[in-house]
């Protein structure tokens, strides 16, 4: 079972209505960020109001952390694999997807919330992708 910081994280990043008062710390989103939305608008004009497929790669110290990240992100609804690290001072990974939307208003936000999920679990977002259409 997740420990107190994993759970508040879980709290913040998977609010069921009435269940949480969630109150969310302002993370400035990176220049990245801001780039891959920028690219998404202007060269396949994505529509970013609308949900997409988003894919979240995470990386960990240990397989008990990437494995209990893992699961903390599959009860939100996120399809979730695993990867092994492919040498002997790699990290291991997770790669995780699901259907959100993301924009310039809330991109602070999102990188907040999944970066805690890693942060939980000693590991740290590497990166996002989104899908250009929904």
């Amino acid at each position: 079972m997740p420990g107190p910081a994993a759970r508040a994280t879980l709290a913040r990043v998977f609010k069921r209505p009435g269940d949480y008062r969630i109150v969310l710390e302002a993370t400035k989103p990176s220049r990245e960020d801001l780039r891959l939305l920028d690219l998404l608008r202007s060269e396949h004009e994505a529509d970013l109001s609308r949900p997409r497929s988003v894919r979240l790669f995470m990386s960990f110290p240990s397989e008990g952390a990437a494995f209990e990240a893992g699961k903390l992100l599959h009860s939100g609804r996120f399809n979730v694999v695993g990867l092994e690290p492919s040498g002997p001072d790699e990290r291991w990974g997770v790669r995780a997807e699901s259907r959100l939307q993301v924009d310039h208003v809330n991109v602070g936000d999102f990188r907040g919330r999944f970066e805690g999920v890693a942060r939980s679990f000693g590991g740290r977002l590497e990166r996002w992708e989104a899908a250009a259409r929904p």
